[in-house]
């Protein structure tokens, strides 16, 4: 999957990192799941904790992909601020 503005999520990935490492502010995890059973189905998601969350739905803890796991992790995009996230 390619993303127009790819140097954009360099320097916003770069940044969340450099936040997270510092002891700065948490870093909100935009999403993008793939189900492995059902063909076409998908799930847009927002975490603190993204391996932990992928676990969650992969373990069936969400209602709304339970029924469509197992899940892979297609993309994700880190932010700093929640608003923008």
């Amino acid at each position: 999957m390619r993303f127009a503005g790819l140097k954009w999520f360099n320097c916003a990935k770069q940044d969340a990192l450099r936040s997270f490492s510092e002891g700065g502010p948490s870093v909100y995890y935009v999403y993008l799941l793939e189900s492995v059973s059902a063909q076409g189905e998908r799930y847009l998601g927002m975490t603190t904790d993204l391996k932990e969350r992928v676990r969650d739905h992969n373990a069936g803890k969400s209602s709304h992909t339970s029924k469509f796991k197992p899940w892979k992790l297609i993309s994700y995009i880190a932010f700093t601020d929640r608003a923008k996230a």
